[in-house]
């Protein structure tokens, strides 16, 4: 092989790589836009369109006025720490703030099984803690909780999830889950068990 063979096929070796980097460097601008509207994820089989769920539980949305979350103090330790993992990873966001209904819920499963004959799943009885899943049943089962107020819970869970599992959320759209989340949370705490 002479150089003439082996310019050429330097060159037709490269030449796909060069033109697509040249290709990207032209429309920079227009793949940025694009990336940056990009709203859904795949992995395997699985599909997760994150804004759109988002847009639909914003959309229906029917909590009552009065338990719509207060206004967040900047300032407080739960806000830097959700500011400081919305930089690093905005999924990672998602997951604190799913954190305080979690022991929202954890609390209301306890007082339940309390004040109840509940015996657990296994019938292990009152030690046994219940899962996320079975507070959420109960509520409904018992009319604890407003109906929309549960639909938008099982919905954030299931997004909460998918933020775990999959990761590609926008920090934009975590912001969107923890305004849903402090609302649903408010209204979490507005309920009794008796």
């Amino acid at each position: 092989m002479d150089w003439l063979e082996w310019s050429a096929s330097v060159i037709g070796s490269v030449a796909w790589p060069i033109a697509i980097v040249i290709v990207a460097l032209l429309f920079r601008r227009q793949i940025t836009a694009l990336l940056r509207n990009l709203r859904k994820f795949s992995w395997g089989d699985a599909t997760v369109d994150f804004s759109a769920e988002l847009d639909k539980i914003e959309e229906k949305t029917q909590i009552s006025p009065e338990v719509i979350a207060a206004p967040v103090d900047p300032d407080s330790d739960a806000e830097v720490r959700f500011s400081r993992l919305l930089e690093i990873s905005p999924a990672a966001a998602i997951l604190d703030a799913w954190l305080p209904i979690e022991a929202c819920l954890r609390a209301l499963g306890r007082d339940y099984q309390e004040s109840s004959s509940y015996k657990g799943p296994t019938g292990l009885g009152r030690g046994t803690q219940m899962q996320t899943r079975q507070v959420i049943n109960m509520l409904g089962a018992k009319q604890y909780a407003e109906t929309s107020v549960l639909k938008i819970l099982s919905e954030l869970l299931h997004l909460r999830n998918a933020a775990a599992h999959h990761g590609d959320v926008s920090p934009v759209d975590a912001i969107r889950f923890r305004s849903l989340a402090s609302s649903v949370l408010a209204a979490l705490k507005n309920v009794e068990i008796n």
